[in-house]
């Protein structure tokens, strides 16, 4: 995953790919706040095992993104 800034500096977005690395029924996630937009992004599930998925979240105000992997249950 990587924040990429726009040329002026008030802006960032995310993208990467995220991927479910185990056998045991739950999906892998990516989502990322900011420090400024008050906006959550979410990727889309990454299951069963194996499965990847990438993703390019939206601009947003900021010039922090603030990245999390988590394990969904479904």
């Amino acid at each position: 995953m990587r924040e990429c800034r726009n040329s002026a500096g008030t802006q960032i977005r995310v993208n990467g790919n995220v991927i479910d690395t185990d056998n045991d029924g739950q999906c892998a996630q990516v989502y990322a706040s900011y420090n400024i937009s008050t906006a959550t992004d979410y990727s889309r599930y990454a299951c069963p095992q194996g499965e990847r998925e990438y993703f390019t979240f939206p601009w947003r105000n900021g010039t922090n993104a603030y990245i999390y992997l988590r394990e969904v249950d479904v």
